[in-house]
């Protein structure tokens, strides 16, 4: 076939396979129920979400996918159904919500500019002046109902305040060059240290468990979630202004970054049910960048991707600005990975190394980015400590499609840590490139393995195990069966005995 028809004949390919998943969960499930519905007794789940999307003036608490100059904080609080299965998102394809037997949203609040700092200063204030026993003050946001002030929608109270519109930085150059056989080390990688890849103490960042299978519906691919706190019926009727804000977050906070092909709406519903299934400490913050939530989408979310970065840079400042947030996770999917790293790469380059050394660990699943311009990236963002994660999966269907859309150039997601190469390569640049193929996957494409690998990577990342791999860069192999990492060879029960 030549090169030209390539990227035609990937995208009719993706149309084949994914052309009957119509059915996706609306906007009209993340409109605030009426006060006086009653609830039938399941969990309610609250979230805070980052967004740079247009808010929607047709559905309460939804944003749309236009992109947006200012960035968005808003609340959620969402009511589970009793019958809830995990890995779930129910829902009825005739629209109709039911909190008895779908998701429903309860409070959607949105909050200022300064609300996340102001969040933090009110936890360190609580902790510090409220007797054992007394209830703490904690600033609440707008009407929950999710109107804001008085006759005023979603698009003029999102973020009062938040005029102006700030510059944005040119599109990053990318390297045309094939991977050689042989790589050199960069040379002064920003941030090294003078012993590369030690690692002194080991963060947790993975969610017990993670699953994106769809519920009574089709969920568009590629979103990841967070889980922070997890509440039932009876912890309160309805939610009230800024009720997130009364938990304590414990200074950790995990930040999600969806995928490729994401709708708002079904961003925080899967969100929201990996909260339910997947309880973890800390504040749970989906930066939601403007993906166009269609598969004919793909030139127009990688152009929205690169749109978010400054944003999502942004936030990270904030929170690395923060004194009470000490544990900084960074999660991402996909072509989420992209706006991940060029973020990172701002970051750097702009002299905010502060931002970067507050970080924990950051995590890169089946990141869409070509393998040339990852090594620019991770060039300029130098040393992470503890080191940048990937996982990959070589046999990735839909990044088999995007290397094609790309000209047939590698995507970092999909390499294979076995070829001797890719281990120089994960050595070279200080990152740790894990092999997750030997985990299950939920679709057909193989892209959601990171997922199912959830558990098994939070056991072998335990601080427990001392002589874990994970402490150094390199390329291994995540033992499904023993939950340990290994190099590529050294698979099996008998390595998992001598991690102790």
């Amino acid at each position: 076939m030549p090169r030209s028809f390539a990227p035609l004949a990937a995208m009719l390919v993706l149309f084949a396979l994914f052309g009957g998943c119509a059915a996706r969960p609306g906007p009209e499930l993340l409109a605030p129920l009426p006060p006086q519905v009653q609830l039938p007794g399941g969990r309610q789940v609250e979230m805070t979400v980052a967004t740079d999307r247009e808010p929607d003036p047709l559905h309460p608490g939804n944003f749309t996918s236009m992109r947006s100059y200012q960035m968005h904080l808003a609340q959620y609080v969402i009511s589970i159904p009793p019958g809830h299965k995990a890995a779930n998102i129910e829902w009825s394809p005739s629209r109709k919500v039911d909190p008895a037997s779908s998701f429903a949203t309860l409070a959607f609040t949105p909050l200022p500019d300064d609300y996340l700092t102001a969040h933090a200063r009110a936890l360190d204030e609580a902790g510090r002046d409220n007797a054992p026993g007394q209830a703490a003050r904690f600033p609440a946001g707008p009407d929950p109902a999710g109107h804001g002030p008085a006759g005023h929608g979603p698009a003029e109270s999102a973020n009062p305040g938040s005029s102006t519109q700030p510059e944005r930085s040119a599109l990053p150059g990318a390297h045309s060059a094939k991977l050689p056989a042989a790589l050199a080390a960069p040379k002064d990688l920003p941030g090294a240290p003078s012993v590369s890849g030690e690692q002194d103490q080991l963060e947790q960042a993975i969610p017990a468990s993670l699953s994106s299978t769809a519920g009574t519906g089709t969920v568009g691919t590629g979103t990841v979630g967070a889980s922070s706190t997890v509440s039932t019926a009876a912890d309160a009727d309805h939610a009230e202004p800024g009720l997130a804000a009364k938990q304590d977050d414990d200074g950790r906070v995990v930040v999600f970054v969806h995928g490729y092909n994401n709708t708002y709406a079904e961003s925080v519903l899967r969100m929201a049910q990996l909260m339910t299934d997947n309880a973890t400490p800390g504040q749970a913050i989906l930066f939601a960048w403007p993906s166009d939530g269609h598969l004919s989408g793909y030139v127009a979310d990688k152009d929205a991707a690169t749109f978010a970065r400054d944003d999502l840079a942004r936030l990270l400042t904030t929170l690395a600005d923060t004194p009470r947030y000490h544990d900084i996770t960074v999660i991402a999917h996909s072509m989420g990975c992209w706006v991940t790293m060029e973020a990172l790469r701002e970051l750097r380059l702009s002299g905010q190394d502060r931002v970067l050394d507050r970080l924990g660990t950051v995590i890169l699943a089946a990141p869409d980015i070509d393998l040339d311009v990852f090594r620019s990236q991770v060039a300029a963002v130098g040393h992470l400590e503890p080191p940048l994660t990937v996982l990959t999966s070589p046999d990735d269907r839909a990044l088999e499609f995007s290397t094609r859309l790309g000209g047939g150039r590698d995507r970092l997601g999909a390499l294979d840590v076995r070829d001797p190469r890719i281990q120089e390569l994960a050595s070279a640049y200080s990152v740790q490139l894990i092999d997750i193929s030997n985990m299950a996957a939920t679709d057909s494409l193989n892209h959601d393995r990171f997922i199912g690998a959830a558990a098994a990577l939070k056991n072998a990342l335990s601080p427990k195990k001392s002589a874990n791999p994970i402490r150094k860069a390199g390329a291994y192999v995540l033992d499904a069966v023993a939950s340990v990492l290994e190099a590529p060879g050294r698979i099996g029960r008998a390595a998992a005995d001598r991690v102790q």
